[in-house]
Protein backbone atom coordinates (compact mmCIF):
# COMPACT_ATOMS: atom_id res chain seq x y z
CA UNK A 1 0.00 0.00 0.00
CA UNK A 2 2.50 2.13 1.00
CA UNK A 3 5.43 1.30 -1.81
CA UNK A 4 8.80 2.86 -1.09
CA UNK A 5 7.66 5.25 1.54
CA UNK A 6 8.21 2.64 4.88
CA UNK A 7 11.74 3.54 4.70
CA UNK A 8 11.53 7.54 5.49
CA UNK A 9 9.67 6.76 8.62
CA UNK A 10 11.65 4.46 10.24
CA UNK A 11 13.39 7.05 12.77
CA UNK A 12 9.92 8.06 13.77
CA UNK A 13 8.01 6.62 16.96
CA UNK A 14 5.38 4.31 16.59
CA UNK A 15 2.57 6.73 17.31
CA UNK A 16 3.93 9.49 15.41
CA UNK A 17 4.19 6.76 12.13
CA UNK A 18 0.68 7.22 11.22
CA UNK A 19 0.52 11.09 11.11
CA UNK A 20 3.54 10.83 8.84
CA UNK A 21 2.76 8.54 6.69
CA UNK A 22 -0.57 10.02 6.76
CA UNK A 23 1.05 13.20 5.43
CA UNK A 24 3.14 11.38 2.50
CA UNK A 25 -0.37 9.84 0.98
CA UNK A 26 -2.28 12.59 1.07
CA UNK A 27 0.40 14.24 -1.37
CA UNK A 28 1.09 11.04 -2.91
CA UNK A 29 -2.62 9.21 -3.92
CA UNK A 30 -1.12 7.43 -6.62
CA UNK A 31 0.23 4.88 -4.10
CA UNK A 32 -2.60 3.56 -2.85
CA UNK A 33 -3.42 0.70 -4.84
CA UNK A 34 -6.69 -0.36 -5.07
CA UNK A 35 -7.90 -2.77 -2.45
CA UNK A 36 -10.87 -5.09 -2.81
CA UNK A 37 -11.97 -5.82 0.96
CA UNK A 38 -10.65 -3.66 4.34
CA UNK A 39 -11.33 -5.02 7.74
CA UNK A 40 -10.89 -2.27 10.89
CA UNK A 41 -11.50 -3.93 14.47
CA UNK A 42 -12.01 -1.77 17.00
CA UNK A 43 -13.51 1.25 15.30
CA UNK A 44 -14.83 3.18 18.24
CA UNK A 45 -10.64 4.00 19.45
CA UNK A 46 -10.21 5.22 15.81
CA UNK A 47 -9.43 8.64 15.28
CA UNK A 48 -10.75 11.32 12.34
CA UNK A 49 -7.59 11.08 10.63
CA UNK A 50 -7.78 7.27 10.83
CA UNK A 51 -11.54 6.89 9.33
CA UNK A 52 -10.51 9.69 6.31
CA UNK A 53 -7.70 7.36 5.47
CA UNK A 54 -9.11 4.39 5.43
CA UNK A 55 -13.00 5.24 4.21
CA UNK A 56 -11.81 8.46 1.39
CA UNK A 57 -8.69 7.86 0.90
CA UNK A 58 -8.22 3.61 0.81
CA UNK A 59 -11.56 3.89 -0.23
CA UNK A 60 -11.77 0.47 0.01
CA UNK A 61 -14.69 -1.37 -2.74
CA UNK A 62 -16.08 -3.88 0.65
CA UNK A 63 -15.38 -2.84 4.19
CA UNK A 64 -16.48 -4.59 7.10
CA UNK A 65 -15.95 -2.18 10.61
CA UNK A 66 -16.25 -3.58 14.12
CA UNK A 67 -16.51 -1.59 17.10
CA UNK A 68 -18.43 -0.30 20.19
CA UNK A 69 -19.12 3.25 20.82
CA UNK A 70 -19.66 2.39 24.44
CA UNK A 71 -16.12 0.81 24.79
CA UNK A 72 -13.90 3.37 23.61
CA UNK A 73 -11.30 3.87 25.87
CA UNK A 74 -8.81 5.91 23.48
CA UNK A 75 -10.43 9.52 23.76
CA UNK A 76 -7.13 11.05 25.08
CA UNK A 77 -5.80 10.07 21.74
CA UNK A 78 -8.80 11.25 19.99
CA UNK A 79 -10.56 8.12 19.29
CA UNK A 80 -13.81 9.63 17.86
CA UNK A 81 -16.79 6.66 18.80
CA UNK A 82 -19.33 9.86 17.29
CA UNK A 83 -17.77 8.76 13.74
CA UNK A 84 -18.53 5.19 14.21
CA UNK A 85 -22.09 6.02 15.48
CA UNK A 86 -22.31 8.21 12.04
CA UNK A 87 -21.00 6.02 9.56
CA UNK A 88 -23.40 2.87 11.16
CA UNK A 89 -26.62 5.31 9.76
CA UNK A 90 -25.16 5.85 6.24
CA UNK A 91 -27.15 4.26 3.58
CA UNK A 92 -24.95 2.44 1.91
CA UNK A 93 -23.45 0.57 5.37
CA UNK A 94 -25.58 -2.48 7.27
CA UNK A 95 -24.84 -2.64 10.40
CA UNK A 96 -25.70 -5.80 12.31
CA UNK A 97 -26.05 -5.35 16.40
CA UNK A 98 -24.44 -8.19 18.61
CA UNK A 99 -26.86 -8.19 21.28
CA UNK A 100 -26.09 -11.47 23.38
CA UNK A 101 -24.07 -11.05 26.25
CA UNK A 102 -22.87 -14.13 27.60
CA UNK A 103 -20.29 -12.52 29.94
CA UNK A 104 -22.74 -10.91 32.37
CA UNK A 105 -25.23 -12.22 34.62
CA UNK A 106 -28.93 -10.71 34.43
CA UNK A 107 -28.40 -8.26 37.57
CA UNK A 108 -25.20 -7.02 36.33
CA UNK A 109 -26.15 -6.40 32.43
CA UNK A 110 -29.06 -4.53 34.08
CA UNK A 111 -27.13 -1.70 36.09
CA UNK A 112 -25.05 -1.52 33.48
CA UNK A 113 -27.52 -0.84 31.17
CA UNK A 114 -29.09 1.62 33.67
CA UNK A 115 -25.50 3.62 33.52
CA UNK A 116 -25.11 3.59 29.64
CA UNK A 117 -28.65 4.31 28.73
CA UNK A 118 -28.45 7.93 30.38
CA UNK A 119 -25.93 8.44 27.74
CA UNK A 120 -29.13 8.49 25.49
CA UNK A 121 -29.42 8.42 21.77
CA UNK A 122 -26.95 6.03 19.96
CA UNK A 123 -25.59 4.76 23.23
CA UNK A 124 -28.79 2.78 23.81
CA UNK A 125 -27.75 -0.72 25.01
CA UNK A 126 -29.97 -3.79 24.08
CA UNK A 127 -28.09 -6.43 25.00
CA UNK A 128 -29.70 -9.40 26.40
CA UNK A 129 -28.81 -11.77 28.83
CA UNK A 130 -27.63 -15.43 27.91
CA UNK A 131 -25.50 -16.53 31.18
CA UNK A 132 -27.56 -18.74 33.50
CA UNK A 133 -26.72 -16.62 36.71
CA UNK A 134 -28.05 -13.53 37.51
CA UNK A 135 -24.59 -12.21 39.16
CA UNK A 136 -24.79 -9.43 42.24
CA UNK A 137 -24.66 -5.83 42.37
CA UNK A 138 -23.94 -4.23 45.54
CA UNK A 139 -24.37 -0.35 45.58
CA UNK A 140 -22.40 1.61 48.35
CA UNK A 141 -21.05 4.77 49.42
CA UNK A 142 -18.58 2.68 52.10
CA UNK A 143 -15.49 3.70 52.23
CA UNK A 144 -12.37 1.32 50.42
CA UNK A 145 -11.91 0.32 53.74
CA UNK A 146 -14.94 -0.80 54.47
CA UNK A 147 -15.91 -2.03 51.15
CA UNK A 148 -13.02 -4.56 51.68
CA UNK A 149 -13.92 -5.35 55.45
CA UNK A 150 -17.49 -6.39 53.40
CA UNK A 151 -15.63 -8.58 50.87
CA UNK A 152 -13.44 -10.49 53.67
CA UNK A 153 -16.45 -11.42 55.76
CA UNK A 154 -18.53 -12.37 52.70
CA UNK A 155 -16.42 -15.90 52.73
CA UNK A 156 -16.88 -15.79 48.85
CA UNK A 157 -13.66 -16.25 46.50
CA UNK A 158 -12.09 -13.55 45.56
CA UNK A 159 -12.41 -14.40 42.13
CA UNK A 160 -15.63 -13.47 42.01
CA UNK A 161 -15.45 -10.00 42.79
CA UNK A 162 -15.43 -7.27 40.12
CA UNK A 163 -15.25 -3.72 41.63
CA UNK A 164 -16.01 -0.77 40.14
CA UNK A 165 -14.64 2.40 41.01
CA UNK A 166 -16.19 6.27 39.79
CA UNK A 167 -13.72 8.42 40.05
Amino acid sequence: LLGGYVDEAVGYAVEERFDYFFDIIKKNLQCVKEVDYLLLDEAQDSNENQFEFILDIVNPKSFFIVGDARQSIYGFAGGRPDMLIRLSHRPDVTKYDLNENYRNGLYILEFAKRIINRLGGDYEDNSIAMCKTTGKVIETNFSPYKFAEYILGSNDNFSDWFVLCRS
